[in-house]
């Protein structure tokens, strides 16, 4: 008889996902729907933005281009559950309450704030409690057969080395909770830098990577009756090949880097060139999401009581440097561009942030005053200064991890793709040994052209003559100005009786008489 495979262990099933709104849980509904097809039901967790209602959301994200393959099946099986995480109970009604706990058998869960720099209210409400109010529903179903939270490699970078394990807790995340719930915000305020320990060497550098370690340690308390993974990707961007490559909808990690760099708006980042960039494909992350849950589900009952722990992560498979990246990337740009270029691509780096900052001002402040006041004049809304003021705040929130580096074991993961049924092999394997940095981040340049700068491929040959001018332009413009840098210096008095005095130590001027 045969092995059954991970698609049919989903057949039947119905699954819930929060998060899927976000750029991973986006990815992770696609791959549910597309390579099990047997699936019951996928429900999301959404709650209303901005006045838009949460079906509305859906349908705005099935009409993406990620979604071209398994639209009109998304359209069946992927139903919404009108919810909130950052609220008591999820914010679900009884009605849809009862519906969970009597029909999901498997829970991903995605949801989280990941900004750096949000109070911290905010991030633990939604990243800490959330995650408990998640896990108290999801011991009430009977189905229960896996619940996946997916963490972050980054939420211990208080250490250097980074086993698949649960670490000790940095707060008691209970009291922590609590503390939230009731304190004043402008205290917290206050009490945030201490409260995490920022600049200690046991601490954490900002609120996300601090609820975030807080959340992995509501799972673990609840191991004995969760049968739960903890899966920590690190940096997740474009996608290699499923269902499309080089889908991407957000400007978070190095293709944005890349990207302003293409477009001439990013000169000199805070960046360490030599640390080794740690980057993973998002559809390489979800594929072995889909494959622990699996793995967790069909573990025998002692196994499913001990919280499993996995390392999504690039660095000990292809190590690629910052710098390596950051030239990588330079030498594509000729060859596509990512639409209009403002001015020749540059990547200047520094671990120096008093350089880093003086070198911004000049190099990326005063340009853009000159560029703003001259759209003012002809009557054009954009502003380069509010692009570089968020460039700036991105920047230096994420100093703490474009200066250092960490090594995130990935032992456990590695083996359980040998795990993976051999009919599996081509539709769920998610080892990057075939994977070439120059081959995937090409392929990320060109969907970063497609997908965040909505630039459409017929428009490559003229932007890459485009390019080619601005490369003319920037060249003149620049012997312009060295070339009357040189001429006010050889013309200034100072240096031209310094060339008198020379001339007088070896008889020039006499010989040159006349």
């Amino acid at each position: 008889m045969d092995e059954p495979s991970i698609a049919d262990f989903f057949a039947g099933r119905h699954v819930l996902v929060t998060g899927a709104t976000g750029f991973m849980g986006k990815v992770l509904v696609e791959k549910l729907v597309r390579s099990c097809p047997d699936l019951a039901a996928v429900y999301i967790l959404v709650r209303t933005k901005r006045d838009e209602e949460p079906q509305r959301r859906l349908e705005k994200i099935l009409a993406l281009p990620l979604f071209d393959l398994v639209r009109d099946e998304a359209r069946r099986k992927v139903q919404v559950v009108p919810g909130d995480l950052k609220l008591k109970g999820l914010g679900l009604s009884a009605e849809w309450a009862a519906v969970l706990r009597e029909r999901v058998s498997l829970v991903f869960h995605s949801a989280a704030t990941v900004r750096f720099n949000d109070p911290l209210k905010e991030s633990v409400l939604l990243n800490t409690r959330g995650t408990h109010e998640l896990v108290k529903l999801a011991l009430e179903m009977p189905q229960l057969a896996a619940f996946l939270h997916v963490s972050t490699t980054y939420c211990n970078v208080d250490r250097v080395n980074i086993e698949e394990q649960v670490y000790p807790e940095h707060a008691d995340w209970r009291e922590t909770i609590r503390i939230v719930e009731e304190a004043d915000e402008a205290a917290l305020r206050v009490l945030t830098p201490k409260y995490l320990g920022v600049g200690e060497p046991r601490g954490l550098p900002n609120t996300y990577c601090f609820a975030k370690s807080l959340a992995e340690h509501v799972i673990k308390d609840y191991e004995d009756r969760l049968p739960a993974v903890i899966f920590r990707p690190s940096i997740v961007i474009s996608t290699d090949s499923e269902p499309m490559p080089g889908w991407v909808d957000n400007f978070n990690g190095p293709v944005a880097l890349l990207v302003g760099a293409a477009k001439g708006v990013v000169h000199v980042s805070l960046v360490d060139s030599d640390i080794v960039a740690d980057y993973m494909p998002v559809d390489i992350a979800i594929k072995a999401i889909i494959v622990s849950a699996w793995k967790k589900a069909t573990m025998t009952e002692e196994e499913r009581k001990k919280v499993s722990v996995y390392n999504c992560a690039s660095s000990t498979v292809k190590p690629i440097t910052m710098g390596e990246m950051i030239e990588m990337g330079l030498a594509m740009m000729e060859r596509t561009p990512v639409g209009f270029t403002v001015w020749t691509p540059a990547a200047i780096t520094t671990t120096s942030f008093w350089l880093y900052y003086v070198c911004f001002v000049l190099m990326h402040i005063v340009p853009a005053l000159i560029a703003d006041a001259f759209l003012s004049l002809v009557g054009h809304k954009f502003r380069l200064m509010k692009v570089q003021r968020k460039l700036y705040t991105a920047n230096t929130a994420l100093s703490h991890f474009t200066t250092r580096t960490w090594r995130f074991a990935n032992d456990k993961l590695m083996k359980l793709d040998d795990e993976i049924p051999l009919k599996d092999r081509k539709t769920f394997s998610y080892v990057q040994l075939e994977i070439e940095p120059w081959d995937y981040f090409d392929k990320a340049i060109l969907g970063g052209r497609r997908y965040l700068m909505k630039e459409p491929d017929e428009t490559l040959d003229s932007h890459r003559a485009q390019y080619k001018r601005v490369l003319i332009y920037s060249r003149l413009i620049k012997f312009a100005f060295y070339t009357f840098l040189l001429y006010l210096v050889l013309s200034s008095n100072f240096v031209q009786s310094r060339v008198l005095a020379v001339a007088d130590v070896f008889g020039l001027a006499d010989a040159s008489a006349p």
